[in-house]
Order: structure tokens, then sequence, then C-alpha cells
């Protein structure tokens, strides 16, 4: 395993034949990766090293993979494209941002054995533009064949986010005009 200073979760991670290997086996399971496949969600199963074993094909549209395979070995935010995957060598989960972060927060409490949810916002850059995630993510611990695994999903909640603010302006607005 290669590992790297941390300034939160642990920048370990498995070395590449292994995640291969993970990877192959967790395929192999055929009629839940196409189920995976099906649902609208983005959903990547975890090693406990916080790499991506499995992408479903949501999730690798929604990060603009040209091809599922380029996720594997990666962590999410990696997958993602977070600024502050990139800014260290331990990558994702490793930074002084990544302690206020809800995925990996999440990642870290299904790994102690419960499953949680939270939500985040993701800073990106993608084609030179700047942009801003607002996610729901959902990580589930898993025991498979004796690993284990994390099962995260994540949820855009761009929308409800937006229709929060619009709300509470309308709200704000109204309450002004009363006075």
């Amino acid at each position: 395993m290669s590992s790297y200073q941390t300034q939160f979760a642990s920048a370990a991670r498995e070395e590449p034949v292994q995640v291969m290997w993970s990877h192959q086996q967790f395929s192999q399971l055929g009629v839940l990766c196409q189920v995976l496949d099906a649902i609208e969600n983005g959903v990547v199963i975890l090693n406990p090293q916080r790499q991506v074993i499995y992408i479903n094909q949501p999730l690798a549209e929604f990060a603009n993979l040209s091809d599922k395979d380029e996720a594997i070995g990666l962590r999410v935010g990696e997958v993602i494209g977070c600024d502050h995957a990139f800014t260290t060598f331990g990558g994702c989960g490793t930074t002084e941002f990544c302690r206020s972060c809800g995925a990996i927060t999440a990642i870290l409490i299904a790994q102690d054995g419960q499953a949680n949810v939270q939500e985040c916002r993701i800073a990106r850059h993608v084609d030179n533009q700047f942009d801003v995630l607002d996610l729901r993510v959902k990580a589930t611990p898993l025991t498979v064949d004796g690993e284990k695994i994390t099962v995260f999903s994540v949820t855009n909640i761009a929308d409800e986010k937006r229709r929060q603010v619009l709300e509470h302006i309308f709200f704000m607005i109204c309450a002004i005009r009363r006075r």
C-alpha cells in the first residue's frame, strides 16, 4: 500500500493489482452490476482505502468519463473532479478542507459500520469552467465474500437547493412588504 501525509483521512491506497482484482471480482456479479447501471443515482463501490472498485453508468456520465474503467482506483472526489482532491499527493479526503466534506464524513462513518447520509458542496473546474455541485450522499457498509466494501450513492440536489433559496427570498419579500 502506498501512503502520503494527510490532514484528515488516511492517504493509504491499495496496490493497483489488488484494486484491479477487486474490480474484476465485483464485476463478475453481473446482474448486480446491471441493476446498479439501471438506477438513476450515481453509485460507486469503494474498497477499505476508499478507492473505486466499481462505478455505475449514471455516475460515470455525471463525472464526464469516457470509460468507466477510468475511475477504478480513484477516490470519489477525484472521480467527480473536486478541486481539493488534487491539492495533495494523498488525494481525496486528505486536505484540511475535507474535514467539512459530507462525502468523506459519510464514507468514514460507513467504514465504522454505520450507514450515513450527508449533504456536500463540491467545487470543481470542468472544461475551464468553475462549477459547484450540491449533492446528497449516502454511504452504506457491506461485506461481500468476506471483503468489507462501502456502497456510496450520489444524488444531485442542485434543483432542491435553488428552490429552497427562491422560497427563502419569496418569504423574506413577503415579510418586508407586511411591515
